[in-house]
């Protein structure tokens, strides 16, 4: 019982890790500047400590013109819906 306990915690420790890894590249890219964010071969550590995407946050609209636009953009989708269904659906 011992041995299979000792595998059940590996195997999820590593599929634990293998999620998890992608999301702490994230973290350390957002402390590049953009220059080295580009810089190909991409490196995995930041060479010099970066916080100019934090100072820069505030001033992103992404989501006020994503929510400005959301009316239009369901009504695309919905309409487009009732394309496909009246064509391929009768």
């Amino acid at each position: 019982m011992k041995g299979r306990a000792a595998v059940f915690w590996t195997v999820g420790g590593l599929l634990a890790l293998l999620f998890v890894a992608p999301l702490g590249r994230l973290v350390l890219a957002s402390f590049k500047s953009s220059a080295e964010f580009a810089q190909t071969p991409p490196t995995l550590l930041p060479g010099r400590v970066s916080l100019e995407n934090y100072r820069r946050l505030p001033t992103i609209t992404v989501v006020d013109d994503t929510l400005d636009a959301a009316p239009e953009r369901v009504a695309l989708i919905v309409r487009d819906a009732h394309e496909y269904a009246g064509k391929y659906l009768q």
